[in-house]
């Protein structure tokens, strides 16, 4: 029997709510959704919360395409990747335009997917859209877990909705206490354990140097979520 977690209080999801993304699903959010998993809460934090956390952020396995946003940052986390990708975009005297410039020597490969975040912050600022939740993958309370059972290194605390966490991340400090919708997933921390033990081999294989400085990225510091209810 799995703990309760800090969201076991938020409302459960109907389940016509309950719908498989477009694309295909990452492990994770596979995993979290089959019966080796909580059911999952749905409740909101405000948006400074992604400005202010180290959140990490899906990646993929170590041959996946995003793994160019650690090779371009050397970092994990929301905070650390948005100041690489975007370097000005805390000028406030800047336009807009200005403020959200690649960042030069931004490998091709990679643009086309961020583009998709400035869609979602220019949606957000011009719009006023709100987004469907996020999935997020969170610590059980006290974390006494061993960092092997934690979620970071199979895919981060995100398993879907990267794109959004980054557009989060940008707008937090200009939004601060608009909500943010997130959906709130939990894994057996054994299977966890399994898992990452599989993925920290796998990445040893294609960079036996870097592997230790990335899993030390990836299990230290990291945020736990801790929504409430919707207002």
């Amino acid at each position: 029997m799995m703990k309760t977690g800090p969201s076991a209080f938020l409302p459960g999801i109907p389940q016509a709510q309950k719908k498989a993304p477009s694309r295909r699903p990452t492990m994770a959010l596979t995993l979290a959704r089959s019966v080796l998993g909580h059911p999952p809460r749905e409740g909101v934090v405000p948006m400074r919360f992604f400005a202010e956390e180290d959140i990490q952020i899906y990646m993929g396995m170590p041959n996946h395409p995003l793994n160019g946003l650690l090779r371009l940052s050397g970092q994990t986390t929301s905070r650390m990747i948005v100041d690489a990708v975007f370097p000005r975009h805390r000028e406030k005297r800047l336009s807009a335009d200005e403020r959200l410039r690649f960042a030069e020597g931004l490998p091709e490969d990679l643009k086309p997917w961020l583009t998709q975040v400035l869609w979602i912050i220019g949606r957000i600022r011009q719009d006023g859209w709100e987004p469907p939740p996020i999935c997020v993958l969170n610590f059980r309370k006290p974390r006494k877990d061993p960092w092997i059972c934690r979620a970071e290194h199979l895919c981060g605390q995100v398993p879907d909705g990267t794109h959004r966490v980054l557009a989060y991340t940008v707008l937090g400090a200009e939004f601060p206490e608009m909500p943010v919708s997130v959906r709130v997933l939990c894994i057996h921390p054994v299977l966890l354990a399994v898992v990452n033990s599989l993925t920290i081999a796998l990445s040893y294989f294609v960079d036996p140097r870097g592997t230790s400085v990335f899993v030390k990225k990836r299990f230290v510091g990291s945020a736990t979520f801790n929504p409430t209810n919707e207002p």
